[in-house]
């Protein structure tokens, strides 16, 4: 039983990285070459009047 309790912790472990910090900081082609955070922020910015 003590096994599967460090399988899951295992699991856990290995998901909280590859969601919390691998999926939001690497950089990825269809952003631009920018990671998921930095290309949410700038969607997010304001575009000043008359630039689109």
């Amino acid at each position: 039983m003590a096994g599967s309790v460090e399988a899951t912790e295992s699991a856990n472990a290995l998901f909280a990285y590859i969601d919390g910090w691998y999926n939001s900081q690497r950089i990825q082609k269809k952003l631009g070459w920018r990671s998921p955070d930095e290309f949410e922020a700038s969607y997010h910015q304001p575009v000043p009047a008359g630039t689109r």
